[in-house]
């Protein structure tokens, strides 16, 4: 990507009259902006902060950048920044371990390093000859291939000392081979120096390859995902794994509005529960159905796809933009149907919405003059599905979010509970879904 982003860059630049530092300035906004991304992804989703391609791009341009410097800023007083740069590079080794959050602030210090070196080693002096050493520069040329190659060694051989340590030894070797059997006759080809045709031609044929590989195994491999302690299941069954309504029909999509009877429970049973609002209210059902079952109540699920239970205009969010009349009149259908068979109670819930509170009062409101109501706030959404965050993970203990920093003041309900209508009250569960303030894909082997 860089290369066709550096020749859009000096395509804007040229016409500038300074297009070096116009390329300079926007290719360090690029790297802030994706040091930021970093910092929000280390909390909120830490494995796509690790292996995202947009949160770990600063740490790239941090070495554009220093190309970019090299040759333009004055010489460094080289031997304190030597000195100061390698102690921060060896301490981060030492000082960055599992438990640290990565790659957000801790990765600054390394990054910071690395690049006051390579900007140190480009003015050569007696501070910086050592950084000339056949061996480390033999190191910094296999470098690329020894990190692709460590990791599948690493599972072959395991994670044992000596598993480790042969890993590590035939990474290397194996990168010193691919250096010189693969990289270097194709760096230096004469048949693709002497024909940048050949060379897009062939660059396009290993593009192609590439990403062939990259669609096969991920249509044609196994779809399981680690859930802990050794267990797989299947991806596939986790996306589809969802309570009966959605195969029932009881949960309405956007253009319907006519609905069945849609009862679970004790179909004679004493006592009448109402579930009702949008989507995110069938995240209750399974709960209340066990509920009903165990209790003898009759369970009737009342609920619509992005139709908030709130009196407001509402547009619709497949992409049609234009007014959610069908909510309209659903909502309006469900009110009339439960002033008429008088439940128990009513359950109503809701996903984040933009409305004003008065306008979930007007219809909290209504429902209490009908029966008892509980408001059930409403769950965070994670960042990441879980099927998602299972397959990228390396843990499942990396698919966990803070709570405190998923919760929206959107979220549902609005109303405070001093302003609630009579009849009606809050219950808020999300720290028993999120213990400890930790959202977590897989909890209690389940996921």
């Amino acid at each position: 990507m860089w290369p066709v982003l550096l020749l859009a860059l000096a395509s804007f630049a040229a016409a500038k009259r300074d297009s070096r530092r116009v390329v300079f300035a926007i290719t360090a906004l690029l790297a802030m902006m994706s040091f930021g991304i970093a910092l929000h992804l280390t909390w909120s989703a830490p494995s796509f902060a690790f292996f995202g391609t947009t949160s770990r791009a600063w740490q790239l341009l941090a070495g554009a950048l220093v190309a970019m410097a090299a040759t333009r800023l004055p010489r460094a007083p080289a031997s304190m920044l030597v000195a100061a740069s390698g102690a921060a590079l060896l301490a981060s080794f030492y000082c960055i371990s599992d438990a640290t959050p990565y790659p957000g602030l801790a990765a600054l210090v390394p990054t910071a390093a690395a690049a006051t070196l390579l900007y140190c080693g480009a003015h050569v002096t007696n501070a910086t000859a050592w950084l000339a050493w056949p061996s480390l520069r033999l190191v910094g040329r296999v470098s690329f291939s020894w990190y692709l190659w460590h990791w599948p060694l690493i599972v072959l051989l395991g994670t044992t000392p000596l598993g480790l340590c042969a890993a590590i030894a035939l990474s290397f070797l194996a990168a010193v081979a691919t250096y010189h059997l693969i990289e270097q006759p194709a760096r230096v080809s004469l048949v693709l120096r002497q024909s940048p045709y050949a060379t897009y031609r062939f660059g396009a044929l290993l593009l192609a390859v590439g990403v062939g590989a990259g669609f096969g195994m991920k249509h044609l491999a196994p779809d399981g995902v680690h859930i802990g302690g050794g267990v797989f299941v299947s991806a596939t069954s986790i996306k589809w794994d969802r309570p009966a309504i959605f195969k029932d029909r009881c949960l309405l999509r956007h253009d319907d509005v006519a609905y069945g009877a849609c009862a679970y429970g004790a179909a004679g049973g004493g006592q009448t529960v109402v579930l009702f609002g949008d989507s995110h209210a069938g995240n209750w059902f399974s709960g209340l159905e066990q509920a009903a079952g165990t209790l003898g109540w009759r369970l009737l699920v009342r609920v619509k796809a992005a139709c908030h239970p709130v009196e407001a205009v509402q547009m619709r969010i497949d992409g049609r933009e234009r007014e959610y009349g069908e909510c309209a009149a659903w909502r309006r259908n469900v009110l009339q149907e439960l002033a008429t068979i008088k439940p128990s109670l009513i359950v109503v819930a809701s996903s984040v919405h933009s409305f004003p509170a008065a306008s979930e009062h007007t219809v909290l409101e209504r429902l209490s003059a009908i029966a008892p109501t509980i408001a059930m706030r409403d769950t965070p959404g994670l960042p990441l599905t879980t099927a998602a965050c299972l397959r990228r993970a390396s843990n499942p203990s990396d698919c966990t979010w803070r709570l405190s920093r998923l919760l929206s003041p959107h979220s549902y309900p609005k109303t405070r509970p001093a302003d609630l209508p009579s009849g009606v009250r809050i219950v808020d569960l999300n720290h028993r879904v999120c213990p400890q303030d930790r959202c977590s894909a897989v909890t209690g082997g389940t996921s």
